[in-house]
């Protein structure tokens, strides 16, 4: 007969620790999260085109608003941008590749046992 000091679950022989009881089931996943999910909307990229679009435009009557209807202004702002955008560009996709190398040329670096005893 148990000690009624120990309690419910102890061996009192034994020095492993109490039994607990045994977890309840894990319950099942709905049905809709495990279904595919449907394709994105067509319709986000188009507003987002036609909003980039709308704003272009606005700048564009700002700027010609603010010179006087001067189209030289348009050919400065113009350039600017083409400019930071071509530096955007190059140097995104330079730097990008360079460091993907890197980091590859340390995982692999990595990944090989050293030669030294």
């Amino acid at each position: 007969m148990e000690d009624p000091a120990e309690p419910p679950g102890v061996d009192p022989d034994s020095e492993r620790p109490p039994i607990l009881p045994e977890m309840p089931q894990r319950p099942e996943r709905p049905p809709s999260l495990d279904a595919p999910r449907a394709a994105a909307p067509t319709s986000r990229p188009l507003l987002t085109i036609g909003g980039s679009l709308v704003g272009l435009v606005l700048l564009s009557v700002i700027l010609l608003l603010c010179t006087a209807g001067n189209p030289i202004a348009f050919l400065v702002a113009g350039g600017i941008f083409g400019f930071a955008a071509l530096h955007y560009m190059i140097w995104g996709w330079w730097l990008g590749r360079m460091i993907h190398e890197e980091e590859t040329a340390k995982h692999d670096e990595a990944q090989q046992p050293s030669g030294r005893a």
